[in-house]
């Protein structure tokens, strides 16, 4: 199994990020994407995974939440950052209109920024998107229309699944495909997402499977947890967990460039 989304700086991890890593390879992961959503967050990233450069890797990028920080000079930061072969993709960045914690003119600079840089780069793209779908695909087909793209932690329905998959994005999947409260679009997009487009991720520390024996005991997701999300994946699509894990780590090494 393959986590693509882990969030190593997270203060929940603070004591001793590294040891998270170690917890997920003993559970059986045989690689992971640890994830920059801000310098301090991409620099952590980039020196943990040079501790094991054969099963990890990271991304440099400045979350949407945090867009009302990025400035030309911390882009050509990233830009010197993702030229080390550790860094496999931008992001992670994007839209994020749930909050809108940076304004909508602030997220739109930084997500083309980083849209550019990626293209100039040839780098994947490792994005973000909550409640601005329209917007995100437009700045996309303008922006980067042929750059290889991860859509991470996919929670729409099957119109904007449709919308990524007539691009030829790969889409990852999170624990909320296991959260009753809130998982009937993605429940009824799922089973039209193709195995050769799918990648798994715990998104950790966040979106812990509720599908967890005494989940509500665990007080941060790891990639240790990763299985519980292929299950509910198996349960909702039926397809066999042998074969979710299989195809997802195979697009996982492809898009990261193993």
């Amino acid at each position: 199994m393959f986590d693509a989304c882990v969030n190593l700086h997270s203060e929940q991890f603070s004591t001793n990020p590294w040891s998270v890593v170690e917890r997920g390879f003993e559970a059986g992961l045989t690689g992971m994407g640890l994830t920059g959503s801000c310098l301090e967050s991409s620099q952590l990233a980039i020196r943990l995974a040079l501790q094991d450069p054969s099963r990890l890797c990271a991304t440099v990028g400045l979350h949407p939440h945090s867009a009302k920080y990025c400035t030309e000079e911390l882009i050509d930061t990233f830009r010197e950052m993702a030229r080390q072969p550790i860094v496999r993709a931008i992001g992670e960045c994007g839209l994020d209109h749930f909050r809108n914690i940076s304004t909508p003119e602030e997220q739109r600079q930084c997500f083309i920024a980083h849209l550019t840089l990626a293209t100039d780069l040839q780098k994947p793209l490792f994005l973000h998107q909550r409640d601005a779908f329209d917007e995100f695909i437009d700045i996309m087909d303008n922006h980067a229309p042929d750059v290889p793209t991860l859509v991470h932690c996919f929670t729409d329905g099957l119109a904007e699944l449709t919308a990524l998959l007539d691009r030829r994005y790969f889409v990852g999947i999170t624990g909320w495909i296991a959260d009753t409260r809130r998982n009937q679009d993605l429940l009824e997009a799922i089973p039209h997402l193709p195995l050769d487009r799918m990648l798994i991720e715990t998104d950790a520390p966040w979106l812990t499977p509720r599908n967890i024996p005494k989940f509500r005991k665990i007080k941060a997701n790891e990639p240790k947890y990763l299985s519980y999300v292929v299950e509910a994946i198996s349960q909702a699509t039926g397809h066999p967990v042998e074969d979710i894990i299989k195809h997802s780590t195979q697009n996982a090494r492809h898009f990261f460039g193993w």
